[in-house]
């Protein structure tokens, strides 16, 4: 049996995890196939977490993308 970090480490292509797609989301203009492209992911991958980051935030991430982009940026540093 797998564990979850090991789940994670398989499903997740060089390292790029939710806090890194939500970032190149808001990049792309809210566009999930530009995002899966450049993120080299199913477009199904972002659109599920898009809406996990959504239900999270209680925010559309599209709506509310500069600011929750601030926010993140805020976080980082």
């Amino acid at each position: 049996m797998q564990t979850p970090a090991a789940t994670t480490r398989l499903t997740a292509p060089m390292g790029v995890g939710p806090r890194r797609s939500r970032p190149v989301f808001l990049q792309e203009n809210g566009s999930y196939k530009s995002t899966a492209e450049r993120l080299i992911l199913q477009k199904n991958t972002i659109q599920y977490r898009v809406r996990k980051a959504e239900e999270g935030l209680r925010h559309r991430i599209v709506r509310d993308g500069p600011r929750i982009e601030l926010a993140l940026l805020a976080a980082q540093g």
